[in-house]
């Protein structure tokens, strides 16, 4: 989709990335709306995986274009763009230690995005 948006669309990279976030955050928003949750624990029906799979596929596509816009567009080439997304990963485990030492970093604290549910009466 990327090469899509950039080859036959001429929107470039940006535009893809930017199209591409965009369906994103649409079907994100769509699933939320519709069911209050965006949680992976709740996919258990064929609507929900719909809307999960629809994420994957646009979040994936958005990785691979913002990649491709940090090789061509943003003029890193491949070897920049892989350092660029390999700084992310290394700098968060620089900054909690290695996990091997037996000490485990302490967990962030974020808002729950999932309505809790009443507990539903045991049937007799």
């Amino acid at each position: 989709m990327a090469d899509l948006a950039d080859r036959s669309l001429g929107i470039g990279y940006t535009g893809g990335s930017t199209l591409l976030f965009v369906c994103l955050m649409t079907v994100l928003g769509i699933w939320y709306w519709s069911e209050r949750t965006i949680s992976v624990n709740a996919v258990s029906t064929p609507k929900v995986e719909a809307f999960y799979w629809a994420a994957i596929t646009f979040s994936q596509t958005l990785g691979t274009a913002l990649g491709d816009w940090l090789a061509d567009s943003g003029g890193l080439g491949y070897e920049g763009g892989a350092m660029v997304f390999g700084a992310g990963p290394h700098s968060r485990a620089m900054r909690f230690g290695s996990m091997s030492s037996g000490t485990r970093p302490a967990r962030p604290r974020t808002r729950r995005l999932t309505y809790e549910s009443q507990p539903m009466d045991p049937v007799h």
